[in-house]
C-alpha cells in the first residue's frame, strides 16, 4: 500500500494488487458456454492489467504478499526483495503523515481509495503513480487483503511542473503579457499588464487593447502594422504610445506572435509589451544635451591655445578670449599670465596634470578647473592638450590644446547631484543623502571623544487615512506641511544644545521622516527635541478646507547605543518607532538592546512558523458549542495550536499576529478550514447521531479579502463532501467594520453558496446593532467580557436580554462565549440565550478527546440541574 496506509501501524507505502489468483468461480459450472466465455474475458483483462500496470497485494497487516513485474521494474526491487516487507521499502517521504492517516481511515472502512503517490526507487530516484487501493473482505466480511493497481504518471507530473513553472514566469514577469483570440480580443493578462496599465483582467477581458489604451499620440501607422499582422496571422514588432487607466502616457515596445494548434490552425496571439517610457525619456534628455553642446561649440564656447615651451609664450584664438571676457588684443601672451587666472585651490592639480603629460605618463593633458573671468567671477573650464613636438633629448617644446567653458555643464551636474540627494516632494534630503551623512557621524563618534549624535525616526499615525479619504494630493500637501514644521524646529536656536548646521531632517519615503542631530552636547538633547516635536506636530494642519490632526510616533537611537553602520542605526530607530506605535502612538521611545533581542526573537519565531506550515507542526483543538436548553453538543469551534519541536505548545496569541503581519495567515487559514472540514466529515461518518451538526472556523480579515477566497471554500466543500450549511465562518465585528462595503460584498457571496456566517466577539468593536442588518449574519457570538460581568448588575443582564431578543427577531442564533460558572448558564437560560461555549462545558481539546466527548455527552451539565439552580437563585 502507499506509505502508511496499509500497515497496521499506519506505516508502509505503495499498494497491493492481484496476487495472480484466477477469477473466483463461486461454484459456477464451467461447462456452461457463457461462463467459460466470462472466464476467458476475465483472464484476458487480468493479463492486460498485469502487463501494462503496476500491481501489488498486501495482507491485512500491510505486508506485501504479491508483486507483479511492473512493480519490480518501476521500483528497482526484485520480487524476493519485496515479498514480506511493508511499503516503507518504497516510501519517498514526500507525503505528510496526515495524508496516510486519511488513506488508512478510508480503506479500513472498506472504501476504495484513489490518488496520486510519490514513491522512491531502490536507486533513490522518485517516481509518481496514479494509485487505486481496493479492500478485499473474506467470507466473514473482514478485510483480508488490499489490492493496489497503479499506473506510472511520472512523465505527466514532470510536464505539469514544467508548465506550472512557465506559467509562473509569465504571470510574474514585469513586462505585460497578453493572450488574445484570432481577432485580437483579450482572453488573459498577467500582473505585469495590470501594473503597467492599471487595468485588471476583469475590466479588459473580451476587449481589444486599442479600445481603451490608445489616444491622441498613438501612431496610426504602427496600429496598421498590428492590424495587418492580426489579419494575416503573422508576427510583428512595433512601438506604440498608449495611455494607462489614470491617463499616463506610456511608450510600449510590442512584440506579437501567432499561436497555432497541433493541426496548424491559428488559435490566437500572444503579446509581450515592454514599458520603455523611461528609456525614451532618457534618450530625449541625452539628445537635448547633445544639441546644447553643439550650440555651445557653434557660439564660440571653445578656445584654442598654442604653447611654446621654450620661452613660455602662448598664442590664443578669439574663442579663448571670448570665454574669459577679454578683448582679443589684451589676451595673455605668456603661460604664467594664464596660470595666474587659475583658481588657487585648483592650480596645484593643473600643474600636476601638466607634469604627468610632459613626462609621458599620460597620452594627453586634461584637467577641469576654475578660471577667473574678466568680470571677476569664476568659471569652470576644461583645459586639454597634447605635446606635438619634442627636442632631440625628448624634452617637450610645444603643446597645443583647447579651453572649453563647462560652467553650464558643471552647474547641471551639481543640480543632478543635488536632485539625486533631495526628495522631490518636500525638498528635504532623501534617504541616500541621509545615509551618507549618518555614516560620517558614526565614524566621527568612533574617532572623536565626546562627540555625540542621535537619530530620530518619525512615522505619522493617520497619514494613510488622509490618503485614502481625501486623495493623494491632500496627502502630498500634508507631507509638505510636515517638512516645513521639521525645518522650522531645526532652525530654532533654542531647540537643542550645541545646535549646528549639520543637523538635518530627511524624508525616507511615504510618511516616514528622519532627523539626524549631528554634534549634540549630550544624548539627552534628542529627547528634548522629541518632546518639542511631538507638541509641534500634534497641532492641526489646514489642508484646503479640511483640518487634519496627524500625530507622530518617534523612535530614537543615540550614539551611545548606535551600531557601526548607518543601516543598523536606521533599523534600530525604526524598531523603536514601532514600539512607540505599540505603546499608544503620539509618543517617543528610546532604543535599547532589549528591543533588538525582541526583534531577533520575533524574526526567529517567524522563520519557525514558515517551517511549521511546511512540516505539519500545526494542530487543531476543538471546543464544543452547547445548546443551553438540551445540553447537546451541536457544534465545535476549531482552534489552532502550534506544537513546536523545541518550545512545546505555543498558544495562538504568540504566533497569529506574526502570521497576520507576514501574510502567512492566508495559507494557515486555508489549512485550518481544510482540516476542520475533514474532521467533521470523519465524525459524521463514524459517530452517527452523536456527530456534531457543524464546525466553526475563524477567518481573518486578510484571508477574507483574498481574491479567490470564495473559490477556495467551494473547493474544500467539494473535496470533503460536507453540507455547506455545516461550515460556520467566524469573522470579528471590528475587522469587517474597517471596510464594511467591501466586507458586505464578500460575505454575501459566501452566504450564497450556503456557508453560515458568525459575527465573533460582538460588543468589543463598533457594537453597532445596525450591522446585524447590514451583513448576512447567521450567528452572533457575544464576547466573553459580557458573560464574565453578568452578575455585576441588572443593567448588563437587561442589555444582553435586549441583544438576544433583537437577534431572535432577526432570526439570528446567539452563542455566549467564555462561560465558566453554573450561575452564568442560569442567567443566560433565563434570557433565552440559545447556545453557550466556555470552560464550564469543556476546554479546547485534541480531536481524539473531542471524539470521546461527543460519544459520551456532557457530564458536568444537565438542563434540569440548571433549572433547579435558576429557581434557587430566584427564590
Amino acid at each position: 500500500m502507499e506509505e502508511e496506509a496499509l500497515s497496521h501501524h499506519q506505516s508502509g507505502h505503495d499498494e497491493p494488487t492481484p496476487s495472480g489468483e484466477g477469477p473466483a468461480r463461486n461454484g459456477t459450472d464451467t461447462r456452461d458456454g457463457s461462463s467459460e466465455s466470462f472466464l476467458r474475458e476475465a483472464g484476458a483483462i487480468y493479463q492486460a492489467l498485469d502487463r501494462y500496470s503496476i500491481i501489488s497485494v498486501t495482507d491485512a497487516a500491510g505486508r506485501i504478499i504479491e508483486a507483479n513485474a511492473g512493480f519490480c521494474d518501476i521500483s528497482g526491487y526484485t520480487r524476493v526483495e519485496l515479498i514480506g516487507h511493508d511499503h516503507r521499502i518504497v516510501n519517498s517521504g514526500t507525503h505528510p503523515k496526515t495524508f496516510w492517516v486519511k488513506v488508512w481511515r478510508k480503506i479500513t472502512s472498506g472504501q476504495v481509495w484513489r490518488g496520486e503517490v510519490c514513491n522512491r526507487r531502490k536507486d533513490g530516484s522518485l517516481y509518481w503513480v496514479d494509485s487505486t487501493i481496493i479492500p478485499c473482505p473474506d467470507a466473514a466480511g473482514n478485510i483480508a487483503k488490499y489490492v493496489s493497481l497503479r499506473f506510472d504518471i511520472t512523465a505527466q507530473k514532470s510536464a505539469i511542473d514544467e508548465n506550472q513553472m512557465l506559467a509562473t514566469i509569465v504571470r510574474k514577469t514585469r513586462n505585460a503579457a497578453i493572450l488574445t483570440d484570432t481577432r485580437g480580443r483579450i482572453q488573459w493578462v498577467n500582473e505585469g499588464f495590470t501594473r503597467i496599465t492599471g487595468y485588471p483582467l476583469k475590466e479588459v477581458v473580451g476587449r481589444s487593447p486599442r479600445e481603451f489604451l490608445c489616444g491622441p499620440k498613438t501612431d496610426p501607422d504602427q496600429l496598421k502594422i498590428l492590424d495587418d499582422a492580426l489579419a494575416l496571422g503573422k508576427a510583428c514588432d512595433v512601438e506604440l504610445v498608449k495611455y494607462s487607466k489614470d491617463n499616463r502616457e506610456l511608450i510600449l515596445h510590442v512584440e506579437m506572435e501567432p499561436i497555432f494548434s497541433a493541426d496548424g490552425r491559428l488559435t490566437g496571439f500572444v503579446r509581450i509589451e515592454t514599458d520603455i517610457t523611461q528609456a525614451r525619456l532618457s534618450k530625449k534628455q541625452l539628445d537635448e544635451q547633445k544639441t546644447r553642446l553643439e550650440l555651445a561649440l557653434s557660439s564660440g564656447q571653445l578656445g584654442l591655445w598654442d604653447w611654446n615651451m621654450r620661452n613660455d609664450s602662448i598664442v590664443i584664438d578669439e574663442g579663448w578670449a571670448r570665454i574669459l571676457g577679454d578683448p582679443y588684443d589684451q589676451a595673455p601672451q605668456n603661460i604664467h599670465h594664464w596660470q595666474d587666472r587659475v583658481h588657487p585651490d585648483d592650480l596645484q592639480k593643473v600643474l600636476m596634470c601638466l607634469d604627468a603629460h610632459c613626462q609621458a605618463l599620460t597620452n594627453t593633458f586634461e584637467c577641469e578647473h576654475r578660471i577667473r573671468h574678466r568680470d571677476g567671477s569664476w568659471r569652470w573650464a576644461l583645459s586639454s592638450g597634447k605635446i606635438v613636438e619634442r627636442d632631440d633629448y625628448g624634452r617637450p617644446v610645444r603643446m597645443v590644446g583647447l579651453l572649453s567653458d563647462i560652467t553650464d555643464r558643471r552647474a547641471m551636474e551639481e543640480q543632478l547631484r543635488t536632485a539625486a540627494r533631495t526628495d522631490k516632494l518636500t525638498g528635504l534630503p532623501n534617504r541616500t543623502n541621509l545615509i551618507e551623512r549618518l555614516q560620517h557621524a558614526i565614524i566621527r563618534h568612533q574617532r572623536v571623544p565626546g562627540y555625540h549624535f542621535a537619530l530620530l525616526f518619525l512615522d505619522f499615525d493617520r497619514f494613510k487615512m488622509v490618503n485614502d479619504s481625501l486623495g493623494h494630493e491632500a496627502g502630498d500637501a500634508l507631507l509638505r506641511e510636515i517638512s516645513e514644521r521639521l525645518r522650522a524646529k531645526l532652525r530654532a536656536g533654542d531647540m537643542v544644545s550645541s545646535l549646528s548646521n549639520r543637523h538635518i531632517a530627511a524624508r525616507m519615503g511615504g510618511d516616514e521622516f528622519v532627523i539626524l542631530l549631528d554634534g549634540i552636547s549630550k544624548p539627552e538633547d534628542a529627547c528634548i527635541l522629541a518632546d518639542r516635536l511631538l507638541q509641534s506636530l500634534s497641532k492641526p494642519y489646514r489642508i484646503g478646507t479640511h483640518e487634519i490632526v496627524s500625530t507622530a510616533s518617534i523612535g530614537i537611537v543615540t550614539s551611545d547605543a548606535a551600531g557601526t553602520t548607518a543601516e543598523e542605526v536606521l533599523r534600530d530607530a525604526d524598531t523603536a518607532m514601532y514600539e512607540a506605535k505599540a505603546d499608544g502612538k503620539g509618543r517617543y521611545v528610546l532604543f535599547g538592546s532589549d528591543m533588538r533581542n525582541k526583534v531577533l526573537s520575533r524574526l526567529s519565531l517567524e522563520n519557525d512558523l514558515r517551517k511549521a506550515l511546511r512540516e505539519d507542526q500545526l494542530i487543531l483543538h476543538y471546543q464544543p458549542i452547547v445548546c443551553l436548553r438540551t445540553a447537546r453538543i451541536v457544534s465545535l469551534e476549531a482552534l489552532i495550536r502550534w506544537q513546536h519541536p523545541e518550545r512545546g505548545l505555543i498558544p495562538p496569541i504568540q504566533f497569529i499576529p506574526i502570521a497576520e503581519e507576514t501574510g502567512l495567515i492566508v495559507p494557515i487559514g486555508a489549512w485550518v478550514m481544510q482540516e476542520a472540514c475533514e474532521q467533521l466529515r470523519h465524525w459524521k461518518d463514524t459517530l452517527g447521531p452523536a456527530a456534531p451538526d457543524c464546525v466553526h472556523v475563524n477567518v481573518s480579515r486578510r484571508q477574507l479579502f483574498v481574491p479567490d477566497f470564495v473559490t477556495s471554500i467551494k473547493e474544500v466543500l467539494g473535496h470533503t463532501g460536507i453540507d455547506p450549511a455545516s461550515l460556520h465562518l467566524e469573522i470579528t465585528e471590528s475587522e469587517i467594520m474597517r471596510d464594511p462595503r467591501a466586507a458586505a460584498s464578500i460575505l454575501k457571496r459566501i452566504r450564497e453558496i450556503g456557508v453560515k456566517l458568525d459575527m465573533d466577539d460582538f460588543g468589543t468593536g463598533y457594537s453597532s446593532l445596525a450591522c446585524l442588518r447590514q451583513f448576512p449574519i447567521d450567528t452572533l457570538k457575544i464576547d466573553r467580557a459580557f458573560v464574565a460581568n453578568i452578575h455585576k448588575g441588572r443593567d448588563l443582564t437587561a442589555l444582553l436580554h435586549a441583544i438576544v431578543q433583537l437577534a431572535q427577531n432577526l432570526k439570528i442564533d446567539v452563542v455566549a462565549e467564555g462561560i465558566e460558572e453554573l450561575d452564568q448558564v442560569a442567567v443566560l437560560q433565563s434570557i433565552e440565550c440559545d447556545y453557550g461555549q466556555g470552560y464550564f462545558f469543556a476546554k479546547p481539546m485534541e480531536p481524539d478527546a473531542a471524539t470521546n466527548l461527543l460519544r459520551q455527552g456532557l457530564k458536568t451539565y444537565t438542563p434540569a440541574a440548571t433549572q433547579d439552580h435558576t429557581e434557587r437563585l430566584a427564590g
